[in-house]
């Protein structure tokens, strides 16, 4: 069945039936030729780096809006309470918060004796690049009554191994931690695609 547009068949066959190249030229007005280039051998919709995509600066904010759309409505499936008692759901929320982000970034996540999930914090620093705020981080941990922390930070380049920085920041904060009884459940690494590693699963903790 051939449709005048990609609107068309998005109302007739419902936007599902489009394909990824078919929604970049919905959402952008792009021709087939750019939109397919554009997408290229993407492994999913959510991996487009606006960094490395042809387009000028008002589409590249339609791009990162989108992305932004994604993570948010990911971590929305998280409310407070929620459990977060095993390797598999600590990566799915680890992933939601840094999965496709293009700079690194760090989180500290606050657990209850249960590992019910109590909150969520940013950090400045980074692994890679500055010193880790640790009295900073404990405090949160102290300040938000964790029982545990789960610590999460994504390598953007696309590899998964902990750094050495990244091993010693962890011992340095589970120590520090200690002090006040508290634990640090995992620590995850999230790459650009979303991949992950688990310091608790691969006995770094």
């Amino acid at each position: 069945m051939n449709f005048e547009s990609k609107s068309e068949k998005a109302m007739i066959l419902g936007i599902e039936s489009l394909e990824n190249w078919e929604i970049l030229s919905l959402l952008f007005g792009f021709n087939e030729k750019k939109s397919k280039r554009l997408m290229g051998d993407q492994r999913k919709w959510i991996a487009l780096n606006p960094d490395n995509l042809d387009i000028n600066s008002k589409q590249r904010v339609k791009i990162e809006a989108l992305l932004e759309i994604h993570r948010r409505f990911g971590t929305e499936n998280y409310k407070r309470d929620v459990q977060l008692c095993s390797t598999r759901t600590s990566r799915d929320y680890a992933k939601n918060l840094l999965e496709s982000k293009f700079i690194e970034e760090l989180y500290v996540i606050g657990l209850d004796q249960q590992n019910n999930l109590m909150a969520t914090k940013k950090f400045k620093g980074t692994v890679g690049e500055t010193v880790i705020p640790l009295r900073e981080l404990v405090k949160f941990a102290i300040c938000s009554n964790a029982a545990n922390i789960i610590i999460a930070h994504n390598h953007p380049g696309g590899s998964l191994n902990p750094s050495r920085r990244d091993i010693e920041m962890t011992n340095a904060t589970k120590k520090a931690l200690s002090l006040h009884s508290i634990g640090i459940y995992d620590h995850i690494i999230v790459n650009f695609y979303g991949d992950t590693f688990s310091f608790a699963e691969n006995g770094l903790i």
